[in-house]
């Protein structure tokens, strides 16, 4: 399996242009001491790394374009999630569903008691402290 680094060398077509620069010189001159082989080998080492190097532009126009279509799908997903959580009659939906919970078991629909007796105390207490304060105040 190859690292990320070896794979992103492996599609960099800068890199096999480049490469196919120094072996067609390299064929041309030859290694230290020998004769080069010729123009004709030369041109057919530059004609196989443009071909290399127009496929490998291919392959990442075609990745960059399969990302580009990625990225706007998920976009229009978020804005439609957005659209529809953003919806008043979802907001209400959901706060009701909040408020029922809090009242309601949501596995049995069994009233919790020590919930509502909460909220029915809370409820008396301060209408008993109103009723004070008013006396009071009167």
């Amino acid at each position: 399996m190859r690292s990320d680094a070896a794979r992103s060398v492996a599609s960099d077509p800068v890199f096999w242009a480049t490469v196919a620069a120094v072996v067609a010189t390299w064929l041309a001159t030859g290694p230290v001491g020998a004769v080069g082989c010729g123009p004709a080998m030369q041109a057919l080492v530059l004609d196989a790394a443009a071909n290399v190097a127009n496929e490998t532009q291919q392959d990442v126009r075609s990745a960059l374009e399969r990302e580009i279509e990625d990225t706007r799908l998920r976009l229009a997903n978020t804005i439609d999630q957005l659209v529809y959580r953003s919806n008043p009659k979802n907001i209400v939906a959901r706060e009701v569903a909040t408020a029922k919970g809090f009242f309601v078991d949501a596995q049995t629909g069994a009233p919790r008691p020590d919930n509502i007796l909460r909220v029915a105390g809370g409820a008396l207490g301060v209408m008993v402290l109103f009723a004070v304060v008013r006396k009071v105040v009167r």
